[in-house]
């Protein structure tokens, strides 16, 4: 299945490289494959999230089996980096 990930990372250069490396990492490890990694730059927020007034934005497409999605949401759960994330099943 294709999913569509999207995440918002801590504003800071050095930080944010690091969460989409270790997500690549784990899609890997799970037995899946990145097939886009876009930056979308850095945004600013409509509200605060964590005291965060911007952060920054990366979008994924991932193909994973779809019994390994729980475990991909658990480990985007462990990045501190993370401030929000969405994953969505794309259609075929």
């Amino acid at each position: 299945m294709v999913y569509d990930l999207t995440i918002l990372v801590k504003d800071s250069k050095e930080k944010g490289e690091m969460p989409v490396n270790n997500i690549q990492k784990l899609v890997g490890d799970l037995g899946g494959k990145v097939t886009k990694n876009e930056d979308l730059g850095t945004k600013r927020l409509a509200y605060k999230i964590q005291n965060q007034e911007s952060a920054h934005f990366f979008s994924l497409n991932i193909e994973l089996d779809g019994a390994k999605t729980r475990d991909l949401d658990n480990g985007v759960k462990v990045e501190d980096s993370i401030l929000r994330y969405l994953l969505l099943r794309k259609e075929d």
